[in-house]
C-alpha cells in the first residue's frame, strides 16, 4: 500500500506499507528500509519525509483471511 500527503510542491510524505519475508531478520529489515529510503529520496527530491511499516508476508495474510479478504493478499 503506498500514501502521500503533499504539504507542498517540493513537500512530500510517502507512507508505504510492505510485506517483507516471514525469515528475515530484525538488522536486514533495517537495512533494506534504509536503502529504500535513501533511493526513494535521492529519485524523487520532493519526498521529504518516508514513513516504513514492515510486515510479515504471512502474518499479513493471516490478517487478511481472518477479516474475510483474501482476495486483496500479496503476490507471491
Amino acid at each position: 500500500m503506498v500514501l502521500t500527503l503533499h504539504f507542498g510542491p517540493a513537500d512530500v510524505l510517502l507512507n508505504l506499507r510492505i510485506d517483507f519475508a516471514s525469515d528475515i531478520d530484525a538488522d536486514s529489515l533495517q537495512s533494506a528500509s534504509s536503502q529504500l529510503e535513501a533511493r526513494i529520496k535521492q529519485d524523487y527530491p520532493q519526498i521529504t519525509r518516508v514513513f516504513i511499516e514492515a510486515q510479515s508476508r504471512s502474518g499479513h495474510q493471516r490478517a487478511l483471511a481472518a477479516n474475510g479478504d483474501a482476495g486483496s493478499a500479496p503476490a507471491g
